[in-house]
Parts: structure tokens; C-alpha cells; sequence
């Protein structure tokens, strides 16, 4: 995390900017998330400034903690698509629903009660939120699946890493 690279108050235009650490609060389906992120304050008139990269983590943890808690109302499933930075026709896709039942499900016309695709949801959001995307790459590629050479070489040290995990 880091503070902006701000030299002057964008409303009062003072040059007064002191790094600071300031609690961000989000409410997402009347729960409050909150978190201390760096920022640099106006010591004029009070005003906050956060990097983009920091809000977008703060909201992918909301996400994730949303996700890992299993709440997927309405409210939760739009905020966690946002998080995701995925359009709605986009997450659809991957989740192999119409855009328009993904968008009954975030204006709370719908219930999602599709267990699979909660659990799909909470994988996309877990993987994005640990810098991976693994899950989104191997949803992308069962829509528009790749060809597999008719002979497939298996690297010596994917099998030996499979040793210990069939150990267990």
C-alpha cells in the first residue's frame, strides 16, 4: 500500500498534504467493513486521498469476506462482481448463466440459490483476491476450449509433484 503522489488539495488547492493513515468504512447488505489505509490528508480542509490500488484491495477483501461468509444477496453478488472488475455480460459467461438472470440476481428480482455457482463465485472472488487467476482462466477456457495435441509431453516434475500429494 501506498499514499497518493498528490502535490496539492484538489478542492482547496492547498499545498499542505501530510501522509496519513484513515479508516475506510464500506457497507455492503447492511453490514459495515472497515480497514486502515494510507492517504494523504489536506491539513487545510480535512479532504482524504487514496490510491485507486488500495480502494480496489479494500474491496476485494469485502468481497472475499462476503464470499467466505456465504451471503450472496443481491446487494453481495453486485458488489462482488464490481470488486471482480468484471462486466455483467462478462461474469455471466463465466458463471454460464444469461446476463439477464445474473442481473435479476443483483437487483434482488431473483434469489441465487444455485449452490454451484455460489461456490464458483466464491472461487472467482478467493483467486482474485490471492493475485491468482486460475479459476477465471479455466472457466474462460471450457467456453472456448483449446485443442490438445493428439500426444501430450507431461514435464518429469508435474508427476513428481503429484508424489507427495498422493502420499497423503
Amino acid at each position: 500500500m501506498s499514499t497518493p503522489k498528490l502535490r496539492n488539495c484538489i478542492r482547496c488547492e492547498s499545498d499542505r498534504l501530510v501522509d496519513a493513515k484513515v479508516e475506510r468504512v464500506r457497507e455492503v447488505t447492511g453490514r459495515l467493513f472497515s480497514t486502515v489505509l494510507p492517504a494523504r490528508r489536506c491539513a487545510n480542509c480535512g479532504e482524504e486521498y487514496f490510491t485507486l490500488a488500495d480502494l480496489a484491495r479494500f474491496d476485494l477483501a469485502v468481497a472475499r469476506s462476503l464470499a467466505d461468509a456465504g451471503v450472496f444477496d443481491a446487494p453481495a453478488v453486485l458488489f462482488m462482481r464490481k470488486a471482480l472488475g468484471l462486466p455483467a455480460k462478462d461474469l455471466a459467461a463465466l458463471l454460464d448463466v444469461r446476463a439477464e438472470t445474473l442481473s435479476r440476481w443483483e437487483n434482488g428480482k431473483t434469489p441465487l440459490v444455485d449452490r454451484p455457482v455460489k461456490a464458483v463465485l466464491h472461487q472467482l472472488v478467493s483467486d482474485r483476491a490471492a493475485g491468482a487467476s486460475t479459476t477465471e482462466s479455466y472457466l474462460r477456457s471450457l467456453v472456448k476450449p483449446r485443442r490438445l495435441a493428439k500426444r501430450v509431453k507431461v514435464a518429469a516434475r508435474e508427476v513428481a509433484a503429484l508424489e507427495q500429494v498422493t502420499r497423503e
